[in-house]
C-alpha cells in the first residue's frame, strides 16, 4: 500500500468502517510511514469534536409540547362514518395480511441489528488480529490478577473483573488497552496451548445475557453481560473450549482471593 492509496482509506479507518483486510493493511503502512501517522490524530480528532454534543441543537419544550399534541389529536376524516363499507375479508386473507404487517414492523429492526452485529464482530477480529500480528499482544505481562487488574486503573474508567482460570488450563497471559466502537476497553489474553485468547470488557447498561457463539472471518466469538459489565471472548480455538472458557470466566468468583502465580 502506498501513501497515496492510504489517504483514499484513512477517513474510513478512523470511523472503524474497513474490513478486517483492509484495517491490517492500513496498521501495517502508518507504522512504517511517520508521515501518514501523523495525519490520523487530526482526523480523529475531527471525528470526536463532531460527536461532541454542543454541535446538536435541542428543541425547545413549547415545540416539543405541540408536536405531542398534535400527534395524540385523533386524526381527521373527511368520509363520513356511515359512508365506509366495510368489506368482508376471509380468516386466510386476515391471517396473511397480519402476517406480512408484522414481518414489515421486524425487518427494519432485524438488518440494523445485523449491520451493528457485524460491524462490531469486524472490530473485534480486527483487534485480535492485530495483536497477534503487531507483536503487540500484553501491556502488562503476568499471570498474577494482582498485577493485571491494578495496571488498568486510572487509564480506564472502570475497573474489569480478570479471572484467574489457569488451574483449568487457560492461563493468565496479561492484559492491554485497545478500542472497539470508539471507546477505550479492557482486553485480558488467556493462553490455551498455542492458542490466544482476547477478552473484551467494557461497561454496559443491560443486564444479564448471554448470546449463541458464532464465527466471524474464521474466528468464533462469544459474548456475554454480567455484574453491569459486556465481555467478548474471541480465539481460533475450537467453539467447544471457547465455550468452556466462557462458562468458566463467567462462573469465576472475582472477588475471592487468587491462588499465588504460577513462575514460568
Amino acid at each position: 500500500m502506498n501513501c497515496q492509496h492510504l489517504a483514499n482509506l484513512i477517513d474510513g479507518y478512523c470511523d472503524r468502517e474497513l474490513d478486517l483486510i483492509r484495517s491490517v493493511e492500513v496498521e501495517r503502512h502508518l507504522e512504517d510511514c511517520p508521515r501518514c501517522d501523523d495525519v490520523r490524530p487530526g482526523i480523529e480528532s475531527l471525528r470526536r469534536s463532531i460527536a461532541t454534543p454542543a454541535l446538536y441543537f435541542k428543541a425547545p419544550q413549547v415545540l416539543v409540547t405541540r408536536l405531542r399534541e398534535e400527534f395524540a389529536s385523533p386524526a381527521k376524516s373527511f368520509v363520513e362514518p356511515q359512508q365506509i363499507r366495510p368489506r368482508r375479508r376471509s380468516p386466510a386473507m386476515a391471517l396473511a395480511l397480519a402476517a406480512c404487517v408484522g414481518l414489515l414492523a421486524l425487518t427494519p429492526t432485524l438488518v440494523l441489528m445485523s449491520r451493528g452485529d457485524n460491524r462490531l464482530a469486524d472490530e473485534i477480529t480486527a483487534a485480535h488480529v492485530r495483536s497477534l500480528m503487531a507483536d503487540h499482544l500484553v501491556d502488562v505481562a503476568s499471570p498474577d490478577t494482582h498485577k493485571v487488574k491494578p495496571w488498568f486503573n486510572g487509564k480506564l474508567d472502570f475497573s474489569p473483573p480478570v479471572a484467574h482460570l489457569e488451574a483449568a488450563g487457560f492461563p493468565l497471559i496479561g492484559g492491554r488497552l485497545d478500542y472497539l466502537q470508539g471507546r477505550p476497553v479492557a482486553a485480558l489474553v488467556y493462553g490455551r496451548n498455542q492458542h490466544r485468547i482476547n477478552l473484551f470488557v467494557y461497561p454496559t447498561s443491560s443486564g444479564s445475557s448471554t448470546q449463541q457463539p458464532s464465527e466471524h472471518n474464521g474466528y468464533h466469538l462469544i459474548r456475554w453481560s454480567d455484574g453491569g459489565m459486556n465481555f467478548i471472548a474471541v480465539s481460533d480455538l475450537n467453539v467447544g473450549e471457547l465455550e468452556e472458557f466462557a462458562r468458566l470466566a463467567r462462573q469465576a468468583d472475582i472477588h475471592a482471593v487468587d491462588p499465588a502465580p504460577t513462575t514460568y
